[in-house]
């Protein structure tokens, strides 16, 4: 079933989760179609779609099922995108958990992020009703006869905890009007500089706690939803 978050029916619709890992050292060979699957990293039924990449700076294998695993000289991700994700069938944090097993306490952590993507849809607008701040900004900043699109950038310091979100509106252009709210975040947290198996710990458990970042960025893109009607 596809996930949704709803909040006084302002309803969170899902596209894209992405864990991340930041390590010190990092060879992106490494990390190829056939280590994937020797560590069952990935399913052994996954078919690749398209060109793989595999070179010293960069690797990009992605799979039919909608996963992308990218790896550069200090960071590995695991991604999974669909118009509507199913959350019950995300597969990320698994195959992080899964990588984290494989390289066992060779590398060490500098951090991990969860990164989440979705959208919240806007009901019809009737006349003199209040529109989104984005669109309120974008009617007020024409120029050469051209509207522009605009964007919000929300960043949060917490301890141990960095959350940075990212709005902007898709437009009907047959409509003349916002349909949308797109929403992406980045959701950062720092390893403490310890022990490689104290580090290794600490890296499993942002990722198996995935979820409790997710409800975060829900309730900040429902907040901003609301907020944004707001004000002339």
């Amino acid at each position: 079933m596809t996930q949704e978050n709803r909040s006084d029916s302002v309803v969170v619709v899902h596209t894209g989760v992405s864990v991340s890992l930041r390590s010190f050292s990092l060879d992106p060979v490494s990390i190829n179609p056939d280590f994937l699957r020797y560590n069952d990293i990935v399913g052994a039924d996954w078919k690749i779609e398209g060109p793989v990449t595999v070179e010293p700076r960069l690797t990009r294998v992605a799979y039919d099922n909608g996963v992308v695993i990218t790896a550069t000289r200090n960071r590995v991700t695991f991604a999974q995108t669909g118009q509507l994700l199913d959350l019950d069938n995300f597969v990320g944090s698994a195959m992080a958990m899964r990588y984290i097993s494989s390289v066992a306490l060779r590398l060490g952590y500098e951090a991990v992020a969860i990164a989440p993507r979705g959208f919240i849809r806007i009901p019809p607008i009737s006349q003199g009703e209040s529109s989104t701040i984005l669109e309120r900004l974008r009617r007020r900043l024409p120029f050469a006869a051209e509207l522009p699109r605009v964007q919000a950038r929300v960043s949060y310091n917490l301890a141990g905890r960095g959350i940075t979100l990212y709005v902007g509106e898709a437009v009907n252009e047959a409509a003349g009007a916002v349909s949308m709210l797109r929403f992406s975040a980045h959701i950062h947290h720092n390893v403490p500089e310890s022990g490689p198996s104290e580090q290794t710990d600490f890296v499993r458990s942002v990722v198996e706690s995935w979820r409790e970042d997710l409800a975060d960025f829900d309730r900040l893109a429902i907040q901003f939803y609301h907020e944004s009607f707001k004000g002339g």
